[in-house]
């Protein structure tokens, strides 16, 4: 019985062993995944301010296009202008030379 007894409270003192032993590696694991956490919070941080930064650039950089096709785009109204005055001027030239012409005859 006595024998019995002794085996019953080394089997108990082993599964206390393994029961502590699991405890310490529940602890180093809830010290990891902690770690983890901070570290993932940081990195969702870090992500937050460089989307931030690029939305910013990009729109920046879109308005700077919008900004410099509007330039192009005044500068081909006055050329176009000027071309179709040219035009003018070169019909009522052409129209001139013509009446000249046929009067000379």
């Amino acid at each position: 019985m006595e024998k019995v007894l002794n085996q019953i409270l080394e089997t108990q003192s082993q599964i206390l062993k393994t029961l502590q032993q699991q405890g310490e590696q529940l602890q180093t694991l809830n010290n990891r995944v902690g770690g983890l956490e901070k570290g993932q919070t940081r990195l969702g941080s870090k992500v937050d301010k460089i989307e931030i930064r690029m939305e910013n650039e990009v729109i920046d950089r879109i308005r700077a296009l919008f900004d410099n096709r509007e330039v192009q785009n005044d500068r081909l109204e006055r050329i176009e202008n000027k071309l179709d005055d040219m035009a003018t001027d070169v019909s009522y030239v052409a129209a001139k030379i013509a009446v000249s012409g046929k009067l000379a005859k």
